[in-house]
């Protein structure tokens, strides 16, 4: 039987050298797509109607400098967690880089 925290401990450095592409620096300028929230959206957990994994669609959305997205996959509410976990990973690596280059900022609010 596989051991469960060996497991985890692997998921959890494989999170952690995800390398993500960057947003755009936020400017002062207000942003007309800053309003935009994606209402439906399916991740592959939608079985044979959606394709992308809900980190990309994430990632994706916050590159696009969406407010929000609603991730409405049928059946199951597994691409939200996934969904939740890489925006988390994904903030945490805009705050690192933040750090490293202190006259750039990249995290909206």
């Amino acid at each position: 039987m596989p051991d469960p925290s060996h497991n985890a401990q692997e998921k959890e450095e494989a999170r952690a050298a995800r390398r993500w592409p960057l947003p755009q620096p936020v400017s002062g300028a207000p942003d007309p797509l800053g309003l935009y929230t994606e209402l439906h959206c399916l991740s592959n957990f939608s079985f044979q109607r959606g394709a992308s994994h809900p980190a990309e669609l994430v990632v994706h959305a916050y590159l696009r400098g969406y407010r929000g997205m609603a991730l409405t996959d049928e059946c199951s509410v597994a691409g939200v967690v996934r969904a939740y976990m890489a925006l988390k990973d994904y903030e945490q690596m805009l705050e690192e880089v933040e750090k490293a280059q202190p006259d750039v900022r990249y995290k909206r609010d």
